[in-house]
């Protein structure tokens, strides 16, 4: 792991925005900066990081509240049914096994 550089993620989290360029450069452009798919990620962890910012007060309580409990339903109720229903299994044989 010491060999490896950080993860872009992580930097731009610590705002260190120009190491966060200079791995992603290296790693996917070998080393342009000024690659388009070098701007296009930078520019989608920039929107990430600043929305988790932004909601960084957000608690998981608040997946209890009145207008939040109807979809936390959905998505609890979603995935007990996916699992008894046995989808996971299908899915699983048909990625294995291919449509035969």
């Amino acid at each position: 792991m010491l060999f490896l550089p950080e993860s872009p993620r992580w930097l731009a989290k610590q705002d260190r925005w120009e190491d966060a360029v200079g791995v992603l450069a290296l790693v996917h452009a070998h080393g342009d900066t000024n690659s388009p798919f070098v701007a296009k990620e930078m520019a989608e962890i920039r929107e990430v990081v600043e929305f988790e910012r932004a909601n960084s007060d957000v608690t998981y309580l608040e997946l209890l509240s009145p207008k939040m409990i109807n979809r936390t339903h959905i998505g609890v109720f979603t995935q007990i049914w996916s699992q008894l229903t046995g989808m996971n299994v299908m899915m699983c044989k048909s990625l294995t096994h291919g449509d035969q």
